[in-house]
């Protein structure tokens, strides 16, 4: 039996260990269920059972293995059995606990690498807006290396909360550049339930360091609303009802306006918290105030949208809740 996790807006490193800790326990009783499943039909990967083990530790372990686990059930939903084996066997050689946040490493037989279809195939899923990606490499990933931790070392020291709660919930970088740098619209960052742990941003051209700590704030926002899906949906709307948007150009599902209004609160919380810290230079101090008060702006957009139209699960409503309150002060 699971212990509850506190359902509120707040950053916190515990609740975030806690949220990666549901996962990893969810993810080894689904494949124990696969096993259940298999016997008598298809014989399991080597390793697996000690792959379930490694994943149920006591520490983080690689993304990959979880979008592995997706495709693979998907082949066997499809009666693809081949293919949901080959999907299990790299998630049994991808499932190693990891000790710190590290940096996605991508082979170099190919453009994009072996390994690079795994992320793309969870990171590039909308088919009415879909941004060409590829892994960064040399100078622009050394560079952006450095700006996303410089980006995270300004929060520890402004806003720990929030770099405990980024720790405990992502466990590798993703580095990316677009395929293309005049498209109409560039990937920013962003990441999937499918790929629990990882952060995809776009390290293209480098960042003011306290606009690295707002990406930084925003994109795990998403990844931190994502673990509080396994018991149920944030928004119950269908996917096929569109809605303004208050962070994105197009109309967007009302999914996609949550989670938006949801992470400009935590955007203007970090920015929030960095200014009354004290540390910021004159120039970053006035950057970050005029950034502040546009996702105070956002947030009142976003949510006036989602007041009107959404059809919200408790845990959904909670959490906005909690972030109105934040935002109004109390």
């Amino acid at each position: 039996m699971t212990t509850a996790i506190p359902v509120q807006f707040l950053p916190d490193g515990a609740i975030g260990r806690s949220l990666d800790r549901r996962m990893r326990i969810e993810l080894a009783n689904s494949l124990r269920h696969i096993a259940k499943s298999a016997t008598g039909e298809f014989d399991l990967p080597d390793g697996f059972d000690a792959a379930i083990a490694t994943i149920e530790g006591e520490r983080p372990i690689e993304p990959l293995a979880f979008a592995a686990y997706y495709r693979a059930t998907q082949a066997l939903l499809d009666e693809n059995v081949p293919d949901g084996l080959a999907h299990l066997r790299f998630l049994v050689g991808h499932c190693r606990p990891f000790e710190r946040l590290e940096t996605a490493a991508f082979d170099g037989s190919s453009p994009l690498g072996w390994m690079f279809d795994y992320y793309a195939a969870c990171l590039d899923t909308d088919p009415t807006m879909s941004f060409g990606i590829k892994p960064a490499a040399g100078a622009t990933a050394a560079a952006g290396l450095d700006n996303v931790l410089a980006g995270l070392d300004l929060l520890r020291r402004g806003a720990p909360e929030i770099a405990a709660e980024f720790l405990a919930i992502v466990h590798q970088l993703v580095l990316l550049e677009p395929t293309d740098p005049k498209a109409r619209y560039n990937f920013d960052g962003g990441s999937s339930y499918q790929l629990w742990g990882a952060l995809a941003l776009n390290v293209e051209k480098p960042k003011p360091v306290v606009s690295m700590a707002e990406t930084i704030a925003h994109e795990s926002a998403h990844s931190f609303l994502f673990g509080h899906t396994i018991d149920e949906a944030l928004v119950n709307n269908p996917d096929d009802e569109l809605f303004r948007s208050p962070l994105r150009p197009d109309p967007r599902p009302m999914d996609g306006i949550y989670h938006a209004t949801f992470v400009t609160a935590r955007m203007h919380y970090a920015l929030d918290r960095l200014i009354g810290w004290g540390g910021l230079s004159a120039e970053d101090r006035e950057v970050a105030a005029a950034e502040r008060a546009s996702d105070a702006q956002k947030f009142r957009d976003g949510l006036a949208v989602v007041d009107a139209s959404a059809d919200l699960s408790p845990t959904g409503r909670a959490l906005l809740r909690s972030a109105a309150g934040y935002m109004a002060g109390d």
